[in-house]
């Protein structure tokens, strides 16, 4: 992981409170930390399944700083989150389809879609 201060930086100089930070190669999620630690909405995005674990993490630290919703792909990680209490927007994608879902997971079909609702 890199340090929190590089994306800190970066996220005052060309964003505003309130602002969402859109991070398409989370990693360990620094982005997602700093974008937090200054007041903004983060968004993380991976496909690597290690960076995903790591991340998940991530989740216990979420909840203990009031983050309330989280936007994922994956129904099995989607789950886990809606289990530990946080909201979920699930990306409707064909791998991830099932009809039982947790009214803490809504299922959303684009980012125009994800943004509206982070609003």
């Amino acid at each position: 992981p890199f340090p929190i201060e590089l994306p800190q930086r970066c996220i005052k100089l060309f964003s505003f409170i309130g602002d969402i930070i859109l991070d398409p190669f989370l990693g360990s999620g620094s982005t997602l930390i700093a974008s937090y630690l200054n007041k903004r909405k983060g968004i993380g995005i991976d496909i690597d399944k290690v960076s995903a674990e790591f991340v998940r993490g991530y989740l216990e630290i979420c909840k203990m700083n009031g983050i309330e919703t989280i936007i994922e792909d994956n129904s099995e990680y989607a789950l886990d989150c809606a289990n530990k209490g946080i909201k979920v927007l699930l990306l409707d994608k064909p791998w991830n389809q099932s009809d039982h879902l947790p009214s803490n997971i809504i299922r959303v079909k684009n980012w125009h879609e994800i943004v509206e609702r982070l609003k």
